[in-house]
């Protein structure tokens, strides 16, 4: 790895659940800077798998992008946390080993048990039979017909409300949070402490795909729109990039991995904010989940409906146009150099 190159602490936390697939799949986690520093800044991906392309070129890029011999500045600490749900990462999913949606997975156990309880007649049960329909996706995209017509029948702003809010009564279906926590979220969770240490200040960009306008990213942040810390991110960010929770770009949901690191450590000024930049409209990466999570499920992984709804997925969250990665890429290095500009 080139952080090893570089002098960085290396750490590998294997996620290999028996019979998921034949590589060795990790957490990689890298270091770098005094044990004792005041100011962390955590700069992680891939905890929707697929989008790991995307935060990985970000992470190396940057590394690319330090003198060999750079070290942080005075009274800060680095940690890189690559690859947060590795097996999704590998086998071309949003959604780890079990199609948990690990950005819905972080709860603690005892909430799990009152979600998991199945009704069909709850709001996503609703939709389940639209969203996650048990057969392989057809040769042709109907899905803008069947999100049109949801849209007409319920109204947008109730489908924004229920479906990426997560649910945990269909294990097959898109957007389930687990009944349990999943390997990643539990490897984040007993070393989070050890990770964060003694520093008082945080600032955590964990990198994302798939939401808001095509290239443009926004900082959306898990505070009430009154938050101290939401006034701290528009001073190191700029009020333009900065989206407070209840925000237009993102939605609700629940199992959320910032919210739990900002109670877990409520006693520092933990700062999370997920970078998130924008590429296809919501009814084309809804479709694309939707597709790929049937040809998981129901598809022959030979078959050419399978690997083409493998290919929407991967273009819905990583696009191929040559300008849209150079400019992610570049936006998303800016807001690393602004987030070292502002540990005072």
């Amino acid at each position: 790895m080139l952080s090893a190159e570089r002098g960085w602490l290396q750490e590998a936390h294997p996620v290999a659940p028996a019979g998921h697939g034949e590589w060795d799949l990790t957490i990689d986690v890298a270091r770098l800077g005094p044990a004792g520093a005041e100011t962390l800044l955590i700069l992680s991906s891939g905890l929707h798998g697929v989008e790991a392309f995307f935060g990985s070129a970000v992470q190396f890029a940057w590394l690319e992008s330090l003198p060999r011999a750079w070290q942080p500045p005075a009274g800060w600490r680095i940690l890189l946390v690559h690859a947060l749900n590795p097996w999704g990462f590998a086998h071309l999913r949003r959604f780890n080993e079990d199609n948990i949606d690990l950005n819905r997975n972080f709860l603690e156990v005892s909430a799990f048990e009152e979600l998991r309880r199945p009704d069909e007649k709850s709001d996503y049960g609703r939709f389940d039979r639209y969203l996650n329909p048990p057969q392989p996706p057809g040769r042709f995209n109907l899905f803008p017909f069947v999100a049109g017509w949801m849209i007409v029948r319920h109204g947008k702003r109730r489908l924004r409300r229920v479906l990426p809010v997560g649910q945990y009564a269909f294990p097959n279906g898109i957007f389930f949070g687990g009944h349990n926590p999943a390997r990643s979220t539990r490897i984040v969770m007993e070393n989070a402490p050890r990770w964060v240490g003694s520093a008082k200040r945080i600032i955590h960009l964990d990198f994302h795909t798939g939401l808001g306008e095509w290239g443009h990213c926004k900082l959306l942040s898990v505070e009430a729109p009154d938050a101290r810390l939401l006034q701290r991110a528009i001073d190191i960010f700029g009020r333009e990039s900065v989206e407070p929770h209840g925000g237009p770009t993102a939605y609700a949901s629940r199992g959320d991995m910032g919210v739990w690191l900002s109670r877990r450590f409520a006693d520092r000024e933990y700062l999370f904010l997920v970078a998130e930049f924008g590429a296809y409209p919501a009814v084309r990466t809804l479709g694309a989940l939707r597709a790929e999570n049937q040809a998981h499920h129901w598809g022959d992984p030979e078959s050419r409906s399978y690997r083409r709804a493998k290919e929407r997925l991967v273009e819905a969250f990583v696009p191929r146009s040559p300008q849209w990665r150079e400019d992610v890429v570049r936006e998303a290095l800016r807001r690393i150099d602004r987030a070292l500009g502002g540990g005072g």
